[in-house]
């Protein structure tokens, strides 16, 4: 996600800040009107563009910045015979059957771009385990 963000970042500025210079001159055209008296047209027209192209990149950094900081660490239960991550947390191996105490955290990863970036800072993928139909309940198991 991190390298989808930096590489659509200029183009979703030049949109949001092109919808926002386009808003300007369509709803703003009376306060042009009254800068005319002050400032060239030109230099009206270049301002209205690099505030709404600023406007456009902080709400952008902003935004990212929420993003990220929802992409946390989450605490589950995890098997280390296994390497298997229950994230039901059910309390118990998925694989092995075993019952679970401990909890290590977790981050979420999504897509192959995100994993490159895990293994060059040098975390680990575990296995996510999922309560698969049919298997037997925690009371069914030997711990």
């Amino acid at each position: 996600m991190f390298w989808s963000s930096v590489i659509y970042y200029p183009i979703l500025v030049l949109i949001f800040g092109g919808i926002g210079t386009l808003a300007i001159f369509v709803l703003g055209h009376i306060w042009i009107h009254k800068l005319e008296n002050t400032f060239s047209t030109k230099d009206i027209v270049i301002g209205c563009i690099l505030a709404s192209l600023s406007f456009a990149a902080i709400g952008l950094v902003f935004i990212l910045r929420k993003v990220y900081r929802a992409l946390g660490y989450v605490d589950y239960f995890y098997c280390p015979n296994c390497d298997v991550v229950d994230n039901e947390d059910e309390g118990w191996c998925p694989l092995c059957k075993s019952a679970l105490h401990d909890k290590a955290s977790f981050i979420l990863i999504f897509g192959k771009d995100q994993q490159r970036i895990a293994n060059n800072v040098g975390l680990k993928a575990s296995k996510e385990g999922w309560l698969a139909p049919g298997m037997p309940a925690q009371a069914d198991n030997k711990s």
